[in-house]
């Protein structure tokens, strides 16, 4: 009996232990690397800041196989024209497209 719990001891240690060495994939040297990048907002620390990369992935729904794929695209690139208007109204543009006029509950679920 008593190994058996020096045994559950050691391996609850061990998991512990294991856990403490990974470095956090989010870190506040990373929040500073993006508050020195961008000036529109400021990034700073979340609930997720300890948790380790494959966890974080792992919420995200990003599966390694996919990103592989992604990885062998060709990068495609649009040129911008110059000439942009100052502003666009798509009422204006198309007149006789009713649902353009519609303003619609986006919270109200379908299901």
């Amino acid at each position: 009996m008593l190994l058996r719990f020096c045994l559950i001891i050691y391996l609850a240690l061990t998991i512990v232990n294991a856990r403490k060495q990974k470095e956090p994939f989010l870190s506040s040297n990373l929040i500073d690397e993006i508050n020195a990048a961008q000036t529109t907002w400021k990034a700073g620390p979340s609930k997720f800041i300890s948790w380790p990369r494959e966890a974080i992935e792992r919420l995200m729904g990003v599966r390694t196989v996919y990103y592989e794929q992604y990885k062998q695209l060709d990068v495609f690139e649009h040129e911008v024209p110059i000439d942009l208007p100052d502003n666009f109204d798509s009422r204006e543009q198309w007149p006789n497209c009713q649902t353009i006029k519609e303003i619609r509950d986006q919270g109200k679920s379908v299901l």
